[in-house]
């Protein structure tokens, strides 16, 4: 009885679609034929014979001239396309958009319809590459969309430029067209800054991507492109026409009206505008000139639209390959849910040198894998810009691949990329390439070769883990997946409760599925937890390095050390050469430097609200680690304010929303697989015990 029920209402929802489809179009055909038996009145005085004669006197010369004109405007055809793939997140062939959304625009001028016609030819042209019709009609929408948004900017600027052409056209005052051009332009910067500072609205439940500022500025362009010189040919082909900059107002104003009516090319609404528009000029001319127009403006577009559809609608077997530029490609790979991490990703992953390789299975990146599968970014749109952070995970030999792809993405996304926390070495390949370096702080790392508690230098260190000791704190190791989550949790909830909401993209998060990764280090005293400590190790085995720290309030002076002690102790027992420490921001900045940024950090290092970083400065220099600085490279060319406002909301962001994992599949437990078997691992020292969460004996 449902299987009736549901089949019932899918037949009355579908019949309801027909029927207002139905009207629509009867609307529009009668909106049309409106048009046409006004133009009927207007042209009724004017002969053939006329016609015939200003159309002889038309020069070779002027046609070709006029030919030539319309090029750029055939281009910016079909670029609308290139712009709405971008804010559609849908990737083809730059040839092949081009010829597909020069064919939908063509024939939709010719056979009118337009969103409708130009789905139905973006459908038939992209099937080879898969573009489903809901995506072709997406894409036809938004590509409508864009130009008339161009177009609207294109008529607000002749507003206030020439207000005076357009107060004649539409009988409005001058004041008030010029008044509502600079009304228009003025919300132009609104928009443009909530796109850049909240990208993502959530209305109704649904989420709604506002276009970047680039995007919108490129639309409006392509319009200028697409517009003036279409207007340029009608003014080339009429004799004795007026002056050029109020002739393009009212052709923009009579192609709007003709794109609206949705008849085939608009005519009758814009025809009937222009003789509406230009009573001084003789209808004769004006009639003369706008049928070459026709046959320059969409005649020719049209013969070259339905050769491109046939072209691909009969071709016997499609060159897919022949599309796609020879060298491979970067894979994007969707975000998965929090502690899961794509299986393609696993085997640069186990080349990785840098531990904070784990950041991948936070849930809150996409990935940009290079064709050969060593290397990958790990990446998160916000705020206009394409965030990375860190240098790629994988072999070194790939990164310079990497980097490219993700500076390619970038544009292609019509979004600023921004490399955020990067090491000297990807910062001077990045550099090469053009962009701007900013010394953003120093990653502590130790030399775990030389490192010990002994002399003066390790003078706070021995005292504080005194300190520890005295109070009987003693470190236990959990291996990964076997910590304690429900005894951890209450002292993660009262760090977060004084402090505010979990951080992430650029450190861990007190996930349990997050957390099940990674071995935890745990203070205790008379068994009671005090503090936690998770523990990175990257593929290759040699570096290690702190995570997520939480600390409760009344853990005794010296916890934090004896936790850190202990993960060097580990990654020591491990085989690790090194353990970092994370970065310390703003440390090493150079009051004399020549850049503006490193400047400002060195007169805000001193500054008395700076006072946490400094003790977390402090608190690293104890373990005396070598400091390695940490760049952003942007595009920008003063400050990187942009991308640094967009890299602060990738780091307070909220926590991730889990999303279907990527056909490839997921490992679970990848960085499991990296570390020893902790569990069977015990050292003693003359500070607070290292023990495993079983009672093993003491070497």
């Amino acid at each position: 009885m449902a299987h009736v029920e549901g089949a019932v209402s899918r037949q009355g929802n579908g019949a309801r679609m027909r029927r207002g489809w139905m009207l629509r179009a009867a609307a529009m055909l009668g909106l049309a034929g409106l048009s046409l038996w006004l133009l009927g009145g207007e042209v009724a005085a004017i002969q053939a014979a006329d016609v015939m004669t200003r159309l002889r006197e038309v020069t070779a010369q002027t046609l070709l001239c006029a030919v030539l004109l319309a090029v750029p405007s055939y281009l910016a055809m079909a670029s609308y396309d290139l712009l709405a793939l971008r804010q559609l997140r849908i990737t083809l062939p730059r040839g092949a958009a081009m010829r597909a959304g020069l064919a939908a625009a063509a024939l939709s001028q010719g056979l009118g319809f337009g969103m409708i016609t130009g789905a139905l030819v973006r459908w038939r042209m992209h099937r080879r590459y898969h573009l489903g019709a809901t995506d072709a009609g997406a894409l036809s929408m938004l590509v409508c969309l864009g130009f008339f948004f161009g177009l609207g900017g294109v008529i607000a600027v002749l507003a206030l430029t020439d207000p005076y052409t357009l107060s004649d056209f539409s009988g409005i005052g001058a004041d008030a067209v010029r008044l509502s051009g600079g009304l228009a332009i003025a919300a132009l910067v609104p928009l443009g800054l909530a796109a850049m500072l909240q990208p993502e609205l959530r209305i109704a439940g649904r989420v709604l991507r506002l276009p970047p500022p680039r995007l919108l500025a490129a639309q409006v362009g392509l319009a200028v492109v697409d517009v003036v010189p279409a207007g340029m040919v009608l003014w080339l082909l009429l004799p004795g026409a007026p002056d050029l900059a109020g002739f393009l107002a009212v052709f923009t104003l009579a192609m709007a009206a003709g794109m609206i009516s949705n008849a085939p090319g608009g005519i009758g609404a814009f025809e009937l505008a222009m003789f509406t528009a230009l009573p001084q000029v003789p209808q004769a001319d004006l009639a003369a000139a706008l049928l070459l127009y026709r046959v320059v403006y969409h005649g020719l577009p049209f013969l070259l639209g339905l050769a491109l559809f046939c072209r691909c609608e009969f071709s016997a077997a499609p060159e897919v390959e022949a599309e796609i530029r020879h060298e491979p490609r970067a894979r994007r790979i969707a975000p998965v849910r929090v502690g899961q991490v794509p299986a393609a990703l696993w085997p640069a992953l186990a080349c990785a040198g840098q531990a904070e390789a784990g950041l991948a299975r936070g849930g809150d990146k996409e990935f940009l894998l290079n064709p050969g599968g060593e290397a990958f970014a790990m990446l998160r749109e916000s705020g206009g810009c394409l965030v990375m952070m860190g240098d790629p995970v994988g072999a070194p030999a790939a990164w310079p691949e990497v980097a490219r792809a993700v500076l390619e993405a970038a544009r292609e996304r019509m979004l600023r990329p921004a490399f955020y926390r990067c090491g000297a070495v990807f910062a001077g390949q990045l550099a090469d390439a053009g962009l701007r370096a900013d010394r953003l702080g120093a990653e502590a790392v130790v030399d775990l070769a030389g490192f010990s508690t002994a002399g003066a230098d390790r003078r706070e260190l021995r005292r504080k883990l005194g300190q520890a000791g005295r109070a009987g704190v003693e470190i236990l190791m959990h291996a990964p997946g076997r910590a304690p989550m429900a005894r951890l949790r209450p002292v993660a909830d009262a760090w977060q409760a004084a402090r505010g909401r979990e951080t992430g993209f650029s450190m861990g998060r007190f996930d349990a599925a997050y957390l099940a990764g990674f071995p935890i280090l745990e203070a205790r005293r008379d068994g009671e937890t005090l503090g936690l400590l998770s523990l990175w190790a990257s593929g290759d085995g040699r570096e290690w390095g702190l995570d997520v720290m939480r600390v409760a309030q009344a853990a005794p002076s010296g916890t934090m050390h004896a936790l850190v002690c202990a993960g060097i102790e580990a990654a020591q027992a491990g085989g690790a050469s090194r353990f970092s420490l994370c970065m310390s921001p703003l440390a090493g900045a150079d009051p004399l430097a020549a850049r503006l940024l490193e400047r400002l950090a060195a007169r805000f290092w001193d500054h008395e609200r700076m006072a946490s970083l400094r003790g977390l400065h402090r608190f690293k220099q104890s373990f005396r680690p070598e400091w390695e600085p940490r760049y952003l490279l942007s595009e920008a060319r003063l400050l990187p304010w942009r991308e640094a406002l967009a890299i602060r909301r990738c780091i307070l962001g909220g926590p991730p929303t889990p999303e279907a994992v990527t056909e490839d599949g997921c490992l679970e437990d990848l960085l499991p697989d990296l570390l020893p078997d902790l569990e069977d691992q015990v050292f003693t020292h003359s500070r607070p015990v290292l023990a495993a969460e079983a009672a093993l004996p003491r070497r």
